[in-house]
């Protein structure tokens, strides 16, 4: 059996290697971190979306913890570039496109649409010789008809580069023991990272299980303000060794695309979740879906769809304010200290800003939305608004201080948006509007 039989990892990297142009190994390692930040962001916006597409509550359970899971890994990959001595980053791969490090072009697709789930199957599958024979025809038959010229890039792959940068020697080392297997690709340069410069970020910047504070929905009460992230057992860990990185970016291998090898078939991630979907798809109930627009928007602009219905595009920019709060939230969070006083407040209250965006408002916002026609004067049962998830012109600088600017800026916008649906009649019999209205007064009393 030659190298190429027993690599999977081979297999793949030979067909879609990540190659950027680096100065040494930290810089590759920072860039590609970064691209895997953006693939994952998108991921999680796109799994929201189709959840949102459908009314079927296994399904919809099943994308939104596939979402959380993914999350999970956003925030694992922000205390890889920590440890890295890089900043946080929260980017999506649709604002810099890379169609040699994007698993597929950023789409807003609904679950009704069998095409949506095969993206998600070629965009986290391993190799197609580790599947059943029957398995393998599927996947071919998926690749003939939506990719085939080859151009989905899978994750694993670039978690595989990122994880030899992270090695000391081409030597296999820690649990992936297939990395060592790509170390004579040629396009690639065969460097490790000599030094991680931010090392102390485990005591000081990066998010941990041993924070503790106030947490969303539980009162007075205070404990992990992390802790949203493990409730569906997203791969995530706390970096302060060259070891527990390692096994970081294997955790998150084998939980989203099962390309890393282990023990037993890991037939709970996420390739092997979405494919048997795949195979359930048939036998939902076309009731079952909301009929959502594909690409939506709020300009007639070409590739998407416009959103014409005036309380539904209120709704839509509400939804992307309270979007753009969090992703604030979350990079000043990581930037904020935890080991003077003041600082460690400020990154507590953040991060529990950021998750009361998650938890409450974006989806008690995007409820509202489905139930409102994309177009005026149509129906929703006939095509339904839905979410735009837009970053506008955010700025999710590294800086802390412009980063609370914006914040601020957010939070006036915020009120001047509850303002104008309130000018619609909408919230009169519903308190949603209200919990908004008070918890950004709590933010900032003077706005």
């Amino acid at each position: 059996m030659d190298k190429l039989e027993q690599s999977p990892l081979r297999a793949a990297m030979l067909q879609n290697a990540p190659v950027v142009v680096a100065a040494n190994a930290e810089d590759e390692a920072r860039q590609l971190l970064e691209a895997a930040a953006e693939v994952e962001h998108a991921l999680l916006v796109q799994y929201l979306y189709a959840a949102f597409s459908v009314q079927n509550a296994s399904a919809r359970k099943t994308l939104i913890n596939i979402a959380v899971q993914e999350m999970s890994h956003l925030i694992a990959v922000q205390n890889l570039l920590l440890f890295l001595g890089a900043n946080p980053y929260f980017e999506r791969q649709d604002v810099s496109p890379d169609p040699e490090l994007d698993p597929f072009p950023f789409e807003l697709l609904g679950y009704k649409d069998k095409g949506t789930l095969e993206r998600f199957v070629l965009a986290e599958m391993p190799v197609l010789k580790t599947l059943e024979e029957e398995d393998q025809e599927v996947i071919k038959n998926i690749q003939t008809r939506i990719d085939p010229d080859g151009k989905f890039n899978r994750v694993g792959v670039l978690y595989g580069r990122i994880y030899w940068l992270f090695q000391t020697t081409s030597q296999a080392e820690g649990p992936w023991k297939d990395v060592s297997n790509i170390g004579d690709i040629g396009q690639l340069t065969p460097w490790h990272i000599s030094n991680f410069k931010g090392a102390d970020s485990v005591l000081k910047t990066q998010a941990s299980r041993d924070e503790t504070g106030p947490r969303l929905g539980s009162g007075t009460d205070t404990g992990e303000i992390w802790w949203q992230d493990y409730s569906r057992e997203g791969a995530f860990r706390t970096i302060d060794t060259r070891e527990a990185a390692l096994l970081a970016i294997y955790e998150i291998a084998v939980q989203g695309e099962g390309l890393a090898e282990t023990a037993e078939p890991a037939t709970d991630s996420h390739f092997h979740i979405f494919f048997n979907a795949l195979k359930k798809h048939d036998g939902l109930d076309p009731d079952e879906f909301n009929v959502v627009p594909a690409n939506p928007g709020l300009a007639k602009v070409p590739g998407r769809t416009e959103i014409t219905d005036p309380l539904a595009v209120a709704l839509c920019r509400l939804f992307d304010n309270r979007y753009q709060i969090m992703l604030v939230s979350l990079t000043a969070a990581l930037l904020c200290g935890r080991t003077e006083v003041a600082e460690n407040t400020q990154r507590q209250n953040r991060v529990y800003w950021a998750f009361f965006e998650m938890k409450h408002s974006l989806l008690t916002i995007a409820s509202k939305i489905i139930l409102q026609p994309c177009k005026a004067g149509g129906h929703n049962a006939d095509l339904c608004a839905a979410p735009i998830f837009d970053l506008g012109d955010v700025d999710l600088t590294s800086k802390l201080q412009a980063l609370e600017e914006e914040s601020r800026r957010l939070h006036i916008r915020a009120k001047e948006l509850t303002l104008s649906l309130k000018a619609f009649g909408f919230g009169v019999n519903d308190d949603f509007l209200e919990k908004i209205e008070k918890t950004d007064h709590e933010r900032y009393p003077d706005i």
